[in-house]
């Protein structure tokens, strides 16, 4: 397996397409992986890419950041990923069925897949190798992103390397977008199953502190948080955080309620919105009679994290610095809005890169929602690194 990258900063939308595809030798590649700023033409983006894939098989998201070796805004990346098995699945109708949408975009993959298809093979020294990854890319203002991952897994099964990313935009939740061969679609999921010649590895982290402050869930609406311990969140936070913080979007991303899963952090669940009666509105589902924790960031922790969600990734596919052939970052835009600052943003990837070395390609965005694989099984995470590797 080889992956080749590519970066265009070319104000012409079309253009951008095209040479970001060039670049990474998409043309002689298995598939290629295209993300692109939500402030480019994207219709016209993708005619560019288009024209420079001749043919090969396209998929990926509109992102807020935009990745390479370092992060970008306002530009389109492209990987052409080479010497790989790979099939592709499209799954439309998200606001109708997500979780059918899921089915239906894995299920086409998993189709149009040579061969059996297994989560991990026994090597000579009787320890499991894992060789397949899953890509899933889903518009992220349509439907139900957990129930897509359900419909996934369903079909699927557990033991594959899974990640992915909800499409961004420039943080407006205005319009997000997928990319599929030659389409621009919205209220749609791709599903993405690549087979290596040898093993991949992934992980993820996120670097929040979990504070003292437990409450229950003692009544939710799957995305819609409307009591902890009997009273209403936004009561809670001013209590905690004061009448100004409460209902600040921006100290509410710093401050997102965790939930242990028993894996080495707890899952996060981000607050979007706050209605007149004080309820949140989450970005992903949260299940009544459970108990949570409040989080902090602390920017240098959340740097930090990053690089270990990389160091441990290499260890899960057994290897060291330089020694992967490609590396797929997938962060979230309310990571990079927490940094509110480009220069943190982009030191993020600078300490994904260190670790993995300064040989290896990556590719990848910031957008608003990742997918990673914990004890076989894929689920969605926020503000959250996702990271995957390849020998």
């Amino acid at each position: 397996m080889r992956l080749t990258t590519g970066i265009s900063k070319n104000n012409d939308s079309y253009e951008a397409g095209k040479e970001a595809v060039e670049q990474a030798e998409g043309a002689d590649s298995e598939i290629i992986y295209l993300f692109a700023s939500s402030s480019h033409d994207l219709d016209r983006l993708i005619d560019g890419a288009q024209e420079a894939a001749k043919g090969t098989p396209l998929v990926g998201a509109s992102s807020t950041v935009e990745i390479t070796k370092t992060a970008t805004e306002g530009a389109a990346v492209a990987g052409g990923f080479h010497d790989v098995k790979v099939s592709i699945g499209l799954g439309k109708g998200l606001d109708d069925n997500s979780y059918e949408a899921g089915k239906s975009a894995v299920n086409e993959a998993i189709e149009g897949f040579e061969g059996e298809l297994i989560p991990y093979k026994i090597g000579d020294d009787g320890q499991k190798e894992k060789n397949v990854i899953v890509n899933m890319f889903a518009d992220t203002l349509h439907g139900h992103g957990v129930h897509i991952l359900d419909g996934i897994t369903e079909e699927l099964g557990y033991g594959f390397s899974t990640a992915g990313q909800f499409a961004g935009d420039d943080l407006s939740f205005e319009n997000t977008f997928i990319f599929y061969n030659e389409e621009v679609l919205e209220d749609a999921v791709s599903c993405i199953i690549m087979e290596t010649e040898n093993e991949v590895g992934g992980d993820k982290a996120h670097g929040f502190d979990q504070t003292p402050n437990k409450y229950m869930v003692t009544d939710a609406d799957a995305t819609y948080l409307k009591e902890l311990d009997g009273k209403r969140p936004l009561t809670v936070y001013k209590n905690l955080f004061g009448e100004e913080n409460a209902e600040d979007p921006g100290f509410l991303l710093m401050t997102p309620l965790g939930i242990d899963r028993g894996e080495k952090e707890p899952q996060l669940r981000v607050t979007l919105d706050v209605d007149e009666e004080g309820c949140f509105s989450l970005g992903a589902p949260i299940e009544e009679d459970i108990e949570i924790n409040m989080m902090r960031a602390k920017k240098p922790k959340l740097l930090d994290a990053a690089g270990k969600a990389a160091k441990e990734a290499l260890e899960d596919a057994g290897l060291g610095k330089n020694e992967a052939k490609g590396a797929l970052v997938f962060s979230c835009a309310g990571r990079h809005a927490v940094y509110d600052d480009m220069n943190l943003t982009e030191e993020e990837i600078n300490r994904i890169s260190e670790e993995l070395g300064e040989d290896v390609p990556i590719l990848g965005l910031f957008a608003f929602g990742q997918v990673a694989t914990t004890n076989g099984r894929p689920r969605f995470h926020e503000e959250t690194a996702s990271i995957q590797v390849f020998r």
